[in-house]
């Protein structure tokens, strides 16, 4: 029984290093990982998020701390966070986004200081150049807040070139 439960446990260990991602900063590739959290890994962190509020009528991207469970993968939580909108307090206080509400993170890798997002089509709004732009501003802000992450290289469902046009 004993030793059914340490295998069990380094299995467990195991696969969250597999799946999750260690965002080290160097030349490896991090996955995203499932997306479930256990209790165990449930670790609360103060990120940014960046969302849009309108200002002497001008609409400007701003960062929002918001506390979330970083799971495995702060970048990815944060990612995640981000793509899930405002709160409610957040929208009485003026903050909205331009992501659209169905976009899907398909997946994510950091690389050499590049986080590589994948979206799901829902992400490209078909609207005019402000809003296209408001949507890379959001992402590019809220990931280049960690060391790790130098540049973002937006994918949609795998498609690198023209995406994200007005």
């Amino acid at each position: 029984m004993k030793t059914l439960i340490i295998c069990t446990l380094a299995l467990t260990f195991l696969s969250i290093i597999l799946i999750g991602c260690n965002p080290a900063g160097n030349s490896k590739t991090e996955p995203i990982g499932s997306g479930g959290i256990s209790e165990k890994e449930s670790r609360f962190e103060n990120v940014k998020l960046n969302f849009i509020q309108v200002t002497d009528g001008i609409e400007l991207v701003v960062p929002v701390t918001r506390e979330i469970n970083v799971g495995p993968c702060i970048i990815e939580s944060t990612l995640i966070s981000l793509l899930n909108g405002v709160t409610d307090m957040e929208k009485n206080e003026g903050y909205f986004t331009s992501i659209p509400a169905e976009t899907e993170l398909l997946s994510l890798e950091v690389q050499d200081g590049v986080a590589q997002c994948n979206f799901s089509r829902d992400i490209e709004p078909g609207g005019g150049s402000a809003w296209v732009m408001a949507i890379k501003t959001q992402i590019t802000k809220t990931l280049r807040q960690f060391d790790e992450v130098d540049a973002v290289k937006i994918m949609v469902e795998s498609r690198r070139e023209d995406v994200l046009q007005p």
